[in-house]
């Protein structure tokens, strides 16, 4: 089970995965995602990937997840945050995409409420025009 919610004015998009995780319902979900992701038109946007009560991640699962943020940083993800489901996975997300942690574009935590996004280069652009 999964909810994408898409706020095209603020550049952001939340999706949260729940339940049993499957291989096919990983793709469509992906499916779903990249579609909403198309409509920002190379533009940046951040996301937010909770996946905190997800069941079932194993090893292909969290592959699946990783190749879903490539797929959204070649489409202009400016930064990602996971909400992880524990304390291990959080330990092994980040250490297995460090470059992007360093880099600022992705970050782990385990709470939604901790979610800190970097202001959107476009929105500051708009301002000093206004």
């Amino acid at each position: 089970m999964y909810l994408v919610s898409y706020y095209e004015d603020k550049g952001f998009i939340e999706a949260s995965l729940g339940g049993k995780l499957t291989p096919g319902e990983l793709e469509v979900f992906s499916e779903e995602l990249l579609e909403l992701v198309d409509a920002f038109k190379g533009r940046p946007y951040q996301l937010l990937l909770d996946y905190s009560r997800a069941k079932g991640l194993n090893s292909s699962a969290l592959f699946a997840l990783g190749e879903i943020r490539d797929r959204c940083h070649e489409r202009g993800a400016a930064q990602i945050v996971s909400v992880t489901p524990g304390e291990a996975d959080l330990e092994h997300e980040t250490a297995h995409r460090l470059q992007h942690v360093m880099e600022g574009r992705e970050a782990y935590i385990l709470d939604p409420a901790y979610a800190k996004f970097a202001p959107l280069g476009y929105e500051s652009a708009v301002l000093r025009a206004a």
